[in-house]
């Protein structure tokens, strides 16, 4: 199962960069921040992220607020929206500008509020964040009781100019749920993706300037732009290698960081995760079978499980799906591989998890409601 879960997991991946809507995977974690020691590993890539000596100071130019203002609140005063523009390769002073979007959801109560404010490090990488700021400030709202919030569109996403996007990759997911064969399926999205790549490069973007170093000296500008000394990293997923990055290089502007579902800056995500994510379904099958309740209502689950994926992935069964893109429907082949995938995605997702038992053998029993 290795090596098509590997491709599923790239798939995931790739979609989550092109085209997902989501709103900001915010860890839910108690929100207290608490220090933590600085990465000791070296740099990766040489200094990019030094600026350039002749470059201007980043500063925010105001722009309306995507989103409309959280209940009670008024866009100008405790909502405040715009860009930061930075270079697209800081060692290239000739390189084209890229412009970030930016808001700052302010401190609810001015009267106690910290000077160092919280930035949400989005996950993906390629989460929207800003046009979903309303959520973002629900989600965020107990920091605002001490310190302004920052979120931000990462360079290529979202509201952030230019916006990377794949619409080559989006039509050819769709067109191959129903494909039988799994060669042509990975065939036809890894085609779709190469056709985006150098359609973006004959448009003049520069793809190897969208790096997480260069996503690290963005923070550092969006900083320098907001007028703030220090910053309060808060990230998940993606957004946990991204905290790890500024830390690195840039500890000095750092007072605290939370992390989860971390990336650690040593493993990379096409070596490592597929591992870590098949001892993850494993995990929550082991707690199961640990469980005496659990134990009773779902009986040798994992064997249920490995059966079910073997099962699929020989025989697909057509199911219908609802696209959160455009309400549309589609009519897919529900793999194995497609289950498995689900339930990777579901381990993010805390008040998920106790329903996956259920899941795994509502499959099985061809029940495909919940998966």
């Amino acid at each position: 199962m290795t090596r098509p879960l590997i491709a599923l997991l790239i798939l995931i991946l790739a979609l989550a960069s092109c085209v997902a809507p989501t709103p900001p995977a915010a860890p839910e974690m108690a929100p207290t921040a608490t220090a933590v020691p600085l990465p000791t590993s070296p740099p990766s890539p040489a200094p990019t992220a030094t600026p350039v000596a002749a470059a201007a100071a980043p500063a925010f130019e105001a722009a309306p607020c995507p989103f409309p203002p959280p209940p009670g609140e008024t866009e100008g005063e405790t909502l405040q929206c715009g860009f930061v523009t930075v270079p697209s390769v800081r060692s290239d002073p000739a390189s084209p500008p890229i412009r970030l979007a930016v808001a700052v959801l302010k401190a609810t109560n001015p009267d106690t509020a910290q000077p160092d404010p919280v930035i949400l490090l989005s996950g993906g990488p390629g989460e929207k964040t800003v046009e979903n700021g309303f959520n973002a400030a629900l989600v965020l709202a107990p920091f605002r009781e001490t310190r302004d919030v920052i979120i931000f569109d990462q360079r290529g996403v979202g509201l952030s100019e230019p916006a990377l996007e794949c619409p080559e990759f989006v039509a050819a997911y769709w067109d191959v749920q129903d494909e039988a064969d799994p060669e042509t399926r990975l065939r036809t999205v890894y085609d779709a993706l190469d056709a985006c790549g150098d359609r973006l490069v004959a448009e003049g973007h520069n793809l190897s300037a969208y790096n997480t170093t260069e996503n690290a000296a963005d923070v550092d500008a969006i900083r320098q732009a907001l007028g703030y000394d220090q910053l309060n990293l808060y990230g998940g997923s993606y957004g946990s290698a991204l905290a790890q990055a500024i830390m690195r290089d840039y500890p000095e502007i750092v007072r605290t960081a939370i992390v989860g579902a971390v990336l650690p800056a040593e493993k990379s995500f096409f070596v490592h995760v597929p591992v870590t994510s098949t001892n993850a379904i494993l995990r929550l099958i082991d707690l199961c079978a640990a469980d005496a309740a659990c134990n009773a209502a779902y009986p040798n689950l994992k064997q249920t499980l490995f059966d079910t994926v073997e099962r699929l992935n020989a025989n697909p069964v057509p199911i219908q799906v609802t696209s959160p893109l455009d309400g549309q429907a589609y009519d897919i082949l529900l793999t194995g591989d497609k289950v498995v995938g689900n339930l990777v995605t579901f381990l993010y997702l805390t008040e998920i998890i106790p329903v996956l038992p259920k899941a795994i053998v509502d499959v099985a029993n061809g029940n495909y409601d919940l998966m």
